[in-house]
């Protein structure tokens, strides 16, 4: 219904009350001919690669909740984003990449933390935007961790380093999976290069 009335209104066929009822009664007898049991909208980023070598991103998202409109300037800063993490994954195989870069919590981004009662230690930790697409993102304690001391004092190799340490995990394997889940924060947006 929601379908119906969206395109009803955009074309203003809502002006005449008796054209704008008959045509939204044949957007419904359309979609039960069919068995349409709901209708989504989308969108499709297609961008050529700088470099012909590079890999071909897929990213599917399915987003069910309301988003910040206007859109279009997160939209653009996720470019930005994408762009500045697809040079610095091609410097990680000269060894400056990610681990050398200082990084910070967007303004629009809050945590939440979920535990049992009497739970020494929360057993669900989320990071919320409140902009763009607002979206929610579930974190490993490690994660957590690592967003929390990104305030632009320390790069992200050395937070990842020190919670290698903290958490008696010195291995090469700890910090890249790690920092893997770094890029995908900057990617999505929770975190942002520092200025």
């Amino acid at each position: 219904m929601q379908y119906a009335e969206t395109w009803l209104r955009d074309a203003a066929e809502n002006r005449d009350r008796e054209a704008y009822l008959e045509s939204f009664a044949d957007y419904l007898a359309d979609f039960a001919s069919r068995d349409v049991e709901g209708i989504g909208f989308g969108s499709v980023w297609l961008r050529r690669p700088g470099n012909p070598n590079d890999l071909v991103r897929v990213t599917l998202e399915e987003i069910t909740h309301e988003i910040e409109q206007p859109v279009g300037p997160h939209l653009a800063a996720a470019i930005g984003r994408n762009d500045w993490l697809a040079a610095h994954t091609e410097q990680a195989a000269s060894g400056i990449g990610i681990a050398d870069e200082f990084l910070l919590v967007a303004d629009d981004v809050t945590e939440e933390r979920h535990a049992r009662p009497g739970a020494e230690h929360p057993g669900v930790i989320l990071l919320r935007q409140g902009a763009g697409l607002r979206r929610t993102t579930l974190l490993s304690t490690e994660l957590a961790g690592f967003v929390s001391a990104c305030d632009g004092d320390l790069t992200a190799g050395q937070i990842a380093g020190a919670l290698a340490m903290l958490l008696d995990r010195p291995d090469a394997a700890f910090t890249a999976e790690l920092l893997v889940d770094v890029e995908q924060l900057v990617r999505e947006g929770f975190l942002i290069p520092a200025p």
